[in-house]
């Protein structure tokens, strides 16, 4: 906290991990929906706590993270009614000058399995902010990227279906070789087209003030090393998890999505 604070980096703080295991305390209750509907109190208390705490240093605050995957159960009325609004009202209370965020839209429990594109959501969110009254009210994208080669298996995949990248894929790979893979160097162009493309009309919708990606630097466990091996662990082997979303590297170099003009 301290040290960001020094460096100017504001920090949006997240209630609920994560893959919080388990998802709440288990004195709480056995998940979060079972603690909105029979023992609010100590969610409320920790959100208290957590705004007391930061007050002054933390100035934005995100209620949930993805709840749709990571609290099942969890209705639309229970997050809203029961998480959301009292979080507001609470945090709002310890510090009049902090912003409160709901969770991810695309994210909150609904029925069907709706697939659009990121500018038609983004809109449909929008039309939904006008319908209920708060068309008027701004609002951020906190987490947006291209999903392609972001894991070993979207490795796979843009070998299986690129012309250049024929062949299979190991199951892990040397740090080194995980960012000089042909596959890498392919996202990374389509990464930065699609950045130039998506980021100014995303921003030149009405109230849409941030966009930000998902996610600084690529997540090596344990830290990017170049000879130390990620993936899927077989017999024998000892691995580290890997996600490859980063406009900055493993060994902290720039990728050529960072420089797409317009984003």
């Amino acid at each position: 906290m301290t040290a960001c604070q020094k460096n100017g980096i504001e920090i949006l703080a997240t209630l609920g991990g994560h893959f919080d295991r388990p998802p709440v305390p288990a004195w709480a209750g056995s998940t979060l929906a079972d603690v909105v509907e029979k023992n609010p109190a100590p969610l409320e208390a920790f959100v208290r706590a957590w705004a007391e705490r930061y007050k002054g240093k933390i100035h934005y605050y995100e209620i949930l993270n993805e709840p749709s995957g990571q609290h099942k159960g969890l209705s639309v009325k229970a997050y809203v009614e029961g998480i959301l609004k009292p979080a507001y009202r609470i945090i709002k209370s310890v510090d009049p000058q902090a912003k409160v965020l709901p969770c991810s839209y695309r994210h909150l429990p609904r029925e069907g399995n709706r697939e659009e594109n990121e500018e038609r959501t983004i809109r449909a969110f929008r039309d939904e902010m006008e319908k209920h009254g708060e068309g008027s009210k701004p609002f951020w994208m906190t987490e947006i990227g291209w999903w392609g080669t972001v894991s070993l298996n979207g490795m796979a995949k843009a070998g299986e279906e690129g012309p250049g990248l024929r062949g299979k894929f190991k199951p892990f790979y040397t740090g080194r070789e995980y960012l000089d893979h042909p596959a890498i160097a392919r996202e990374d162009e389509r990464r930065a087209a699609w950045m130039k493309d998506m980021f100014p009309r995303i921003l030149a919708i009405r109230g849409c003030e941030k966009v930000f990606p998902w996610v600084s630097m690529d997540e090596f466990e344990g830290g990017w090393k170049p000879d130390a091996l990620y993936g899927v662990a077989t017999e024998g082997q000892i691995v580290g998890q890997v996600d490859l979303w980063g406009i900055i590297a493993g060994d902290r170099k720039w990728r050529k999505r960072n420089f797409a003009k317009g984003s």
